[in-house]
């Protein structure tokens, strides 16, 4: 069962810090942004997992790569328009993905530690 939520974790990450903005008075479509966190890494099912270090240096290029694949392999406009969103970090939702994203890189680090 653990195994089976680690590969969820950025989506209930996200779903969690919506519910603390909530709490707060900052509402956010929870729902959009955990589906965002699910498709964001989509693209690297054709990239393949690059370490942060050489993928911040080939950022655009490892972007355009993945974009191209979206765009011609992934026949779901939804998907598409999800990761893209995502991409442009435009929209509350896609920003909390992007930070559930980190949290759950920083949570798996922990665990392979210990």
């Amino acid at each position: 069962m653990l195994r089976l939520l680690l590969l969820y974790t950025s989506a209930i990450i996200a779903l969690k810090i919506c519910d603390e903005l909530k709490r707060k008075g900052i509402v956010i479509n929870p729902i959009r942004s955990a589906i965002i966190a699910l498709v964001h890494d989509i693209g690297e099912a054709y990239t393949g997992d690059i370490i942060s270090s050489i993928s911040n240096e080939m950022n655009n290029i490892k972007l355009s790569i993945e974009l191209k694949f979206i765009e011609k392999e992934i026949d779901s406009e939804t998907l598409r328009d999800l990761y893209k969103e995502f991409i442009d970090q435009k929209t509350l939702e896609a920003q909390i993905a992007k930070l559930s994203d980190y949290l759950a890189t920083y949570f798996q680090s922990i665990i392979y530690k210990n």
